[in-house]
């Protein structure tokens, strides 16, 4: 069914914020003044894809979210964009994108594994805003790498906030990446690096006397080290820096997770697993992990609604935890879901 095309909650008529959820074939703006639009759950596989956005010519900020299989060619041919947000993508060829000249702000949020970094992603030099990230438990930062490796910091003399996270709540392995590329925005005024590790030449510039850190504009600075480091570098920061907000926010050691649907024996004796029951069940690219869950909960109802009794579920967005006091209970599950 083709996207509504839907005022966003909450928001000022004169703000010009929409949502839509679906395949995008046939809406237009009408005589709506559509300036951002936030757009989930589009599939580009036997649709227009994005191609109706070309109608959408007061579009200033787009979001993309839990989107697959999509040509990003049309959005170089938005007259007003300026702020792009790409999170959860899956199946897309960044090599696609051809960034708008006027284009600000862009923002990746963890891309999938099956999406294509290009090694050059050419960005005009009015970006002054740029965040990547990748939290998902049992993913990679190597999206991150590639698209820090992608980019021609060089050739971007007026980016004043940058971002780069990898992990957070959960463990996510690494981005290996050159931080030399900060000796490359002398205008930058705001630095969040989370999970990044240096691979370049030379010493960090996360580490003293911080070499490579532009010191002109810089007035927020948000960093991680292992804890055993985190009072000193904090101290050692404030003493070369002088301004207030600065953070060093306590890094683990990368533990890699077991794989999907391993059992494994909890600190309170319970038994557990995770994983996306949304990949393993192969939904539509609308349906989500809840609903992933309950079509899971509907499948064990069916086969024996004691067993479904003695499990407990935590789902959230990448994936679902299922726990059981018995570890025969959580095999006889698995095996009712087609995840032994």
């Amino acid at each position: 069914m083709p996207s509504k095309l839907r005022k966003s909650p909450g928001s000022p008529a004169d703000l010009g914020a929409y949502r839509a959820s679906g395949p995008l074939d046939g809406i237009v703006p009408g005589r709506r003044t559509v300036k951002i639009l936030d757009l989930q759950n589009v599939d580009g596989s036997g649709t227009e894809g994005l191609e109706p956005l070309q109608a959408f010519e007061d579009l200033e900020e787009l979001q993309l979210e839990r989107v697959r299989n999509l040509d990003l060619a049309v959005l170089g041919q938005l007259p007003a964009l300026r702020r792009l947000r790409l999170e959860r993508v899956a199946g897309v060829d960044l090599g696609t994108l051809t960034a708008p000249a006027q284009l600000e702000a862009l923002r990746v949020f963890d891309l999938d594994d099956d999406c294509v970094v290009p090694e050059q992603m050419p960005l005009p030099a009015s970006v002054c805003d740029i965040a990547l990230s990748e939290s998902r438990r049992g993913h990679t930062g190597r999206q991150v790498a590639k698209l820090v490796a992608a980019i021609d910091w060089s050739r971007l003399p007026n980016l004043t906030r940058l971002s780069i996270r990898v992990g957070g709540l959960d463990d996510v392995e690494p981005a290996q990446v050159d931080l030399g590329l900060l000796r490359h925005l002398p205008l930058l005024e705001s630095l969040f690096l989370y999970g990044v590790e240096h691979t370049g030449a030379g010493p960090s510039p996360l580490r003293p006397p911080f070499d490579g850190i532009p010191r002109q504009n810089l007035n927020r600075l948000i960093i991680d080290a292992p804890l055993a480091e985190r009072d000193l570098i904090t101290n050692e920061l404030r003493e070369t820096f002088g301004f207030e907000e600065i953070a060093v926010r306590a890094r683990k050691p990368f533990v890699p997770p077991p794989p999907p649907w391993q059992i494994s024996e909890t600190s309170d004796g319970q038994f557990a697993v995770y994983g996306s029951l949304a990949d393993a069940f192969d939904l539509s690219s609308d349906e989500t992990e809840v609903d992933a869950l309950r079509t899971a909960r509907r499948r064990l109802r069916e086969a024996d609604p004691k067993l479904l009794r003695a499990l407990d579920f935590d789902p959230e967005s990448g994936g679902t935890a299922i726990a059981a006091a018995s570890r025969s209970d959580l095999e006889q599950a698995l095996s009712v879901l087609g995840l032994a």
